[in-house]
């Protein structure tokens, strides 16, 4: 039993002594400049991995951005058409109670007392500025030191082709008026500038029929509740519409980015673990030949 235990305890030794010699190989073979190349070499493929993702976050999340300002943009727009639709509605309105307010039927009454006539005309004066500002706005941009296209074609031509009824008064003997096709921006102008004549007149006395006389009164009454209503309501809804469109195609855009950003880092990671099993064949390679001398 004894002479048993003491060849155990030998088989042990050598097998230690042996298993020892080859980690001390091995690691002499890892700490080569051979597999240290390839190690640097694959945290510097490690690194380049991550600063392309780092760029391509940077890249998406700016393409990103500029989308969102474009449909901040585009939502800004449309709350401005909708006051534009307001104003031009409110024009016509407080237009026919300033003229009404001076008829002698309507003189009488509370709602046409002095205070009020004058608080209806202030209104009007202060909607056709409000309208003026929306208007030129919409067509023009309102950042004063950059002229803006609208964005969609279809109603960009809405605005500048002669697409809209226009009626138009003369001061000749017996009146008269023709009817022709202007564009909305044309028509929004004249319409901008009858109101102001309407206003300038009756702050300085013209009221009741005479004022209903003036042509620039009968183009506000004609045009207002018909083309420029028509016009200016047709463009609110274009822009709703070109709106739920690009937000349609931004989020599209999103899932594009997301699903490329993916396939990025996956070829990436795919990319990484070659160079990595790339780096442990060589390091496997040489140990392998320093075994192949170790048996030896």
């Amino acid at each position: 039993m004894s002479e048993a235990g003491e060849d155990d305890d030998n088989a042990d030794i050598t097998c230690d002594w042996r298993r020892a010699k080859r980690l001390r190989r091995i690691k002499q073979q890892l700490d080569s400049p051979l597999a240290r190349m390839a190690l640097n070499r694959f945290w510097r493929g490690m690194w380049l991995a991550a600063g392309v993702l780092l760029a391509a976050h940077i890249i998406c999340f700016s393409i990103l951005a500029v989308i969102v300002k474009s449909r901040q943009t585009d939502v800004f727009g449309v709350q401005q058409m909708a006051y534009a639709v307001d104003k031009s509605q409110m024009i016509m309105l407080r237009n026919n109670m300033v003229s009404k307010c001076g008829m002698p039927d309507f003189e009488s009454m509370d709602v046409c007392s002095v205070k009020q006539q004058k608080i209806y005309l202030d209104k009007l004066l202060a909607n056709v500025e409000n309208l003026n500002y929306y208007h030129n706005g919409l067509f023009l941009g309102f950042n004063l030191k950059k002229v803006h296209k609208m964005a969609d074609k279809r109603l960009l031509d809405w605005w500048r082709l002669p697409k809209h009824t226009e009626t138009f008064f003369f001061d000749s003997v017996g009146g008269g008026n023709i009817t022709t096709n202007t564009s909305l921006w044309d028509l929004g102008n004249k319409y901008i500038y009858a109101t102001r004549e309407v206003g300038y007149a009756a702050a300085h006395g013209t009221k009741g029929a005479a004022l209903e006389a003036l042509r620039d009164w009968q183009y506000v009454a004609e045009n207002g509740m018909g083309s420029v209503f028509h016009g200016y309501a047709q463009s609110l809804d274009m822009y709703v519409r070109f709106c739920w469109t690009e937000l349609g195609k931004m989020g599209s855009l999103m899932i594009g980015l997301l699903v490329a950003e993916s396939l990025d880092m996956y070829v990436r990671f795919c990319w990484a673990e070659l160079g990595k099993m790339g780096s442990l064949m060589i390091g496997l390679l040489v140990a392998e030949v320093g075994g192949l001398g170790f048996w030896g």
